[in-house]
This record gives structure tokens, C-alpha cells and sequence, in this order.
């Protein structure tokens, strides 16, 4: 979904049973006014429900009553998970290793289950899943117990340990597939908590976010994660806006696009580093990422 009136055609069309709505990010806002009116076309998925279905939302997120709104607005039900108040919700998450161990209220029922990334934002989504799961009275067990073969897809959070040569063992989050302010904060906070020597940050442009996209640019430099990043490249003419407003020990070089990255992978990469790529799809750092695996062995 990139620009209103997309996705009712589309819900009408499949006359979906129940809906899931995860998130809520500022995304797109080149073509629409504000986040609102992003949930609003996200709650329009409600219009092809059948008679007795439900749409359920993650009630922990700051859009969660303009999605409520519009979802009674269509005749339809909401079940919210995710916030205190709610009858599904996480209690506990521990990461070791990579791997997140959960436990958390489905529908009442108390479950745990393991993820192998040591994103927690994949938690949230992991316990969205399972309340539809409940909804349409399958085995939540059977569910918990399947997570464990799921893997992030290419681009989408991969994390895995490469032996650079000339360099030596480092680890690679790949999350290079696309890029908003909520996607890049949370893998910068996955950065964060990891236990490498260096913890190294090549951005690239976050694409679409309209007239507020020099200063959504900017304000990465202010998040509380980035206090335990080591050093940012910057990739694109907007990143550049982020590159000026990082303190001077923690700027790396500024690139124009990704392929000027790969020669100097070299220079950047030093052993016992983890390495987090992140940009919009179109900034194509996955020839940043595919350069670093030919460098294997």
C-alpha cells in the first residue's frame, strides 16, 4: 500500500474472513496528508469483510483509536491485542543468542514461543498472528511451535555471521528492503543491543515521506539507540541531511549511492563488528550486502 483508495478494491475483491492490522507507520506521506489518514486507508481493509468478520490491531501503537473508529465505521469488529488492557499481550521477552524466547496472553490463554531474530518489533507481529490463529479456532499450540522455523526474509532482518575475508568474522543485519522512521528506529535499537565490539550503521534514503522528509532524516541522529552505535555511513541526498547532524565521532563517510559503497567495504569493515544495513528498496544497499558475502571465505 502506497496511496489512498488501494486497498478497499482490493478487500472487496478477496472478501477476506479477518483482517490483521500490525502497524501504522509514517510511510508514504508523499501521498497522504498525515498517519491518520495512513490508518484510515489501513482500516479501509474492513470494507470487504464478511458479515462476521473481525479486524484485529495492534492497540499498542499511537494510530490504534483512528483505526477503531474506522473499522466500527464499516460495520465490523475489532479484537486489539498488544496494549496492557488487552486479553493478548506479550509478558515476557528474553534474547539469547539471537533468538527471542516469549511468552505472552493469547485471548486469555498464557503461550510461549521462540524467534530466531533478536528483533522485538517480531514479536508484536508474531502475537497478531496467533490471535488469528484463536479467531478462527485452530491450534495455538501447534502455532507457537512452527514459529521456531520461520526465518526473516532476504532484506527484511537476516541475521547471520559472515568470515570477511582480509577482515574476519563479522555479523550482518540485513534489513536493506525498505526504510520509514518506525522501520529504521527499530532496527537501530536491534543494533543497539547487540554484544559486537563495533556496532556500524550504513543508511540510505528513506523514500516517500513527503514534506517532512529532511527533518524525519535529521532526527535519527537523536534517537536514544543511537547512543550505543559506534559510527553511521550515510547513503543518498537525504541521508546527508542525517550525516550534518550526527556528532563528528560517530559520522562515517557520506556516499551518493550505494555502489560507491562497495570499494570502501574494505576500509569499513573490521573484525567483531556487527553491521546493520537499512534503506529504502530503491537506495539498493543489497549490492552492499551481496558484496559482503562474495567477500566470504
Amino acid at each position: 500500500m502506497n496511496h489512498p483508495g488501494e486497498i478497499a478494491p482490493l478487500s472487496v475483491l478477496a472478501k477476506p474472513d479477518i483482517a490483521l492490522i500490525t502497524s501504522v507507520a509514517p510511510a508514504h506521506l508523499a501521498a497522504f496528508k498525515n498517519i491518520e489518514e495512513i490508518a484510515r486507508e489501513k482500516a479501509s481493509i474492513a470494507k470487504g469483510l464478511k458479515g462476521d468478520g473481525s479486524v484485529i490491531i495492534n492497540q499498542s501503537i499511537t494510530t490504534a483509536e483512528v483505526l477503531k473508529f474506522e473499522i466500527v465505521s464499516y460495520n465490523q469488529k475489532v479484537i486489539g491485542y498488544g496494549s496492557r488492557g488487552c486479553s493478548s499481550k506479550i509478558l515476557n521477552i528474553d534474547e539469547i543468542k539471537n533468538w527471542l524466547h516469549v511468552g505472552g496472553l493469547v485471548e486469555g490463554e498464557e503461550h510461549n514461543f521462540c524467534l530466531n531474530t533478536s528483533s522485538t518489533h517480531f514479536a508484536e507481529n508474531a502475537l497478531g498472528s496467533l490471535v488469528v490463529v484463536k479467531k478462527i479456532n485452530c491450534d495455538v499450540k501447534k502455532a507457537c511451535e512452527s514459529l521456531q522455523s520461520w526465518r526473516p526474509g532476504i532484506g527484511r532482518g537476516s541475521i547471520k555471521k559472515i568470515n570477511v575475508r582480509n577482515v574476519g568474522l563479522i555479523e550482518l543485519i540485513d534489513d536493506g528492503y525498505n526504510a520509514n522512521p518506525t522501520s529504521v528506529s527499530a532496527a537501530l535499537e536491534t543494533l543497539s543491543k547487540s554484544k559486537s565490539k563495533r556496532r556500524i550503521a550504513i543508511l540510505g534514503d528513506m523514500k516517500e515521506l513527503g514534506p517532512s522528509e529532511v527533518d524525519f532524516h535529521k532526527s535519527i541522529a537523536s534517537l536514544a539507540s543511537m547512543a550505543k552505535v559506534d559510527c553511521v555511513y550515510t547513503v543518498g541526498p537525504l541521508m546527508k541531511n542525517l550525516h550534518n547532524s550526527l556528532p563528528k565521532e560517530k559520522r562515517g563517510q557520506h556516499f551518493k549511492n550505494s555502489l560507491e559503497v562497495v570499494p570502501e567495504l574494505s576500509s569499513i569493515l573490521k573484525r567483531g563488528d556487527c553491521l546493520l544495513l537499512k534503506a529504502s528498496l530503491s537506495v539498493g544497499v543489497s549490492v552492499i550486502s551481496d558484496a559482503i558475502s562474495d567477500l566470504e571465505g
